[in-house]
């Protein structure tokens, strides 16, 4: 997908495709035939030989990205077996596609009362919220993120996308990292510009580098004893990177926000910036790594 949180869409439907191939295949060797045969008569397939033909054809549609086929085949899966985790959270991506923001909000929700607090539906239904303009839900929904982090039921760098607005012509689609930090650079949101045609064309992340925190202590010993971080705006394109400015203690989204909408503009204007010969920083790469500030 062109965005970050579109990424663990990506990587929910291969895990859980994968997850249910495997389970299909080892319990049943036999290829799919026709569903023309009424089940149960000699020389029918079983069900599971049914659904795994389907959720192959299904799957084989959403791989050449024509959506509404595909659905309407995830659909008729989990209408033959509501138990189908799988076949949900594929409908759930189809119609993330699709724009068809309801859709994609009831097959999460679906596969989420099978199987509460799965990470890739917990990302999916948020995404559909986001999309959807529904703010209050995507926000009530986060506080449940809170309770599966206490309950180590949340991977590392876990992210989802947050908020999507306009810039000018393009779009900036924004991942969250929550309840923690990422690793490595400790981002807590990357701001994704992209165009018309899904392209990537900067980031600017709001992150708490580990080399900055010592400093922080030192001028700010009692707000860094009390858990306090400083965070900096850093700005990352092809073969370079830009420091905005740095911040002590974490801002809030809103302040990020206007920041990173006058980077776009140009009225917000980097105080260093470098270029270098690696590929450490080129916009598109799911997690750029920044050089030393």
């Amino acid at each position: 997908m062109p965005a970050n949180g579109n990424i663990l869409l990506r990587a929910a439907l291969i895990f859980l495709f994968v997850c249910a191939m495997s389970a299909l295949s080892s319990s049943q060797n036999g290829t799919a035939t026709s569903a023309s045969k009424p089940l149960g008569l000699p020389g029918a397939p079983n069900s599971a030989d049914l659904t795994k033909g389907r959720m192959q054809d299904a799957t084989a549609s959403f791989q050449r990205g024509d959506y509404s086929v595909a659905l309407a085949g995830f659909q008729e899966i989990t209408a033959a077996d509501p138990s189908n985790i799988v076949a949900h959270n594929l409908a759930g991506n189809c119609a993330l596609r699709l724009k068809d923001y309801g859709v994609a909000v009831a097959s999460f929700k679906k596969a989420l009362e099978l199987q509460p607090g799965e990470s890739h539906n917990e990302a999916g239904l948020i995404e559909a919220y986001v999309r959807a303009g529904m703010s209050k839900e995507r926000d009530a929904e986060l506080e449940r993120l809170v309770q599966l982090k206490k309950e180590g039921r949340l991977p590392a760098n876990f992210h989802f996308l947050y908020d999507v607005f306009s810039a000018g012509n393009n779009r900036v689609e924004v991942a969250k990292f929550y309840p923690d930090l990422s690793s490595g650079y400790h981002f807590r949101y990357w701001f994704d510009q992209v165009d018309a045609d899904g392209k990537q064309l900067r980031r600017i992340a709001l992150e708490s580098d580990d080399v900055d925190q010592s400093s922080f202590a030192k001028e700010h010993p009692q707000e860094a004893a009390a858990g306090q971080r400083r965070f900096s705006l850093d700005g990352y394109a092809h073969l370079s990177h830009t420091l905005y400015h740095f911040y002590d203690g974490e801002p809030t989204y809103a302040q990020v926000r206007d920041e990173v909408m006058g980077s776009f503009s140009g009225k917000l204007k980097p105080s260093t910036s470098s270029t270098f010969n690696t590929g450490a920083a080129v916009a598109g790469q799911a997690t750029p790594s920044a050089p030393p500030k």
